[in-house]
């Protein structure tokens, strides 16, 4: 195999997966301002379910935080997809049907 080819193969998949992670955090980031709470979290999921990604990794943070419906020991917790029109602190702490969403904030940047 010519020496091109072979640096290609390996090339190529860290500049898409590159992309993605950019195309993630900025579609999560336009999520958020439309109250996507609960899309734009599961976007980066997708984009990073091992927790490798550190920027990734604080945009979760900063969801999970920011946005909750209901929190369990700030390690579980539910969130929601709005409509423009309501606030996050209509349905906090209150009673309903949410996604609930394990993240371990605190040992996952402690590593």
């Amino acid at each position: 195999m010519k020496p091109t080819l072979l640096l290609l193969l390996f090339i190529i998949p860290f500049k898409s997966f590159s992309q993605s992670r950019e195309e993630a955090l900025k579609k999560s980031t336009q999520l958020i301002t439309e109250k996507k709470y609960n899309t734009a979290y599961d976007l980066l999921e997708k984009a990073d379910p091992k927790n490798d990604d550190a920027d990734i990794v604080i945009a979760k943070e900063n969801i999970a935080l920011g946005f909750f419906v209901t929190s369990i020991m700030h390690q579980m917790f539910a969130l929601k997809d709005l409509k423009p029109n309501e606030d996050i602190m209509e349905y906090r702490g209150k009673e309903g049907s949410y996604s609930m969403h394990v993240f371990r904030a605190d040992s996952i940047l402690k590593d």
